[in-house]
């Protein structure tokens, strides 16, 4: 019988062992801590740069957009970013940054990326640089005193008559300077052009003792030819005197006619004569007058 409560009592033990980890209080488990939110990058300046801040018309050039990112990184925008032109009569942009020169004046050439708009202001200018042929037309003729009387000057010339011209300009930015030749006469001239591309020169040629003051009013809105300033009458006047030798003046009105370039280029080491080829054409008022 004590045999029996002996091994009764030890699978009580046994059985009170076993119990033990389910009665023992379990420690409460600390709370795991969030991990830290990444810092979001974000733009913090836009810049766009192009290679010059004016362009000819007819020209395109990609520019570039570079973003400044929060974490000090850069990062170059193209097509990614949202690109759109302030005056689409000057320029023209597509989706990736190409830029093209329509028209003459200033502009806005704008992107905007991720929230930030940067831009670069750039102006549209005619070329004028190089060689021109053409020809310029008589509108209207006046003299006055001996001129008039004396050498009938506006019979030599009426209305209607053509002349040939031929221009050698040089340009920078929109500063221009040069020669006009008007038949065998030539005059130094200079000017600057407009906010509109409108090209205003000026200046004096001479011939046996006469003086002549030149002066046109022009623009070339296509690449390659020029027309006269509207009204077509005052793209041109030369006003002629010949002082100390007659009294009075006379003054032609003129338009122009098909300004063509004909080279690019400047040959600026060469004399004024040597800068035009002189062929079989008419001859320049002051020669015939003196006839």
């Amino acid at each position: 019988m004590s045999g029996i409560i002996k091994h009764l009592e030890l699978f009580i033990l046994a059985l009170l062992i076993g119990l033990l980890p389910m009665c023992k209080k379990s420690s409460p488990t600390s709370p795991t801590s969030p991990p830290e939110p990444k810092e979001q990058v974000t733009v913090q300046a836009l810049t766009v740069t192009s290679s010059s801040d004016s362009l000819f018309i007819g020209d395109t050039e990609t520019f570039t957009a570079t973003a400044k990112m929060s974490d000090g990184s850069t990062i170059t925008v193209g097509a990614s970013g949202t690109w759109s032109s302030g005056n689409s009569n000057v320029a023209a942009v597509n989706n990736s940054g190409l830029v093209e020169i329509v028209g003459s004046g200033y502009v806005k050439i704008s992107v905007t990326y991720k929230g930030k708009q940067g831009f670069k202001a750039i102006r549209g200018l005619p070329n004028y640089k190089g060689e021109w042929e053409g020809s310029y037309v008589i509108t209207s003729c006046s003299s006055s005193d001996q001129v008039k009387s004396i050498l009938g000057f506006c019979n030599e010339y009426q209305r209607g008559f053509v002349f040939p011209c031929d221009f050698t300009l040089n340009q920078n930015q929109d500063q221009v300077t040069g020669y006009v030749y008007l038949d065998q006469l030539y005059a130094i001239v200079s000017g600057s052009i407009a906010q509109n591309g409108l090209l205003e020169l000026t200046g004096i040629g001479s011939e046996n003792s006469w003086v002549v003051d030149v002066s046109l009013r022009m623009q070339s809105k296509i690449p390659g030819r020029i027309i006269g300033a509207i009204p077509e009458r005052r793209a041109m006047y030369m006003l002629f005197t010949k002082p100390s030798l007659l009294s009075g003046n006379g003054l032609i009105w003129c338009s122009l006619r098909d300004i063509k370039r004909t080279s690019d280029y400047t040959q600026n080491e060469l004399s004024p004569a040597g800068l035009r080829l002189m062929g079989s054409t008419l001859e320049d008022l002051p020669r015939a007058l003196e006839k």
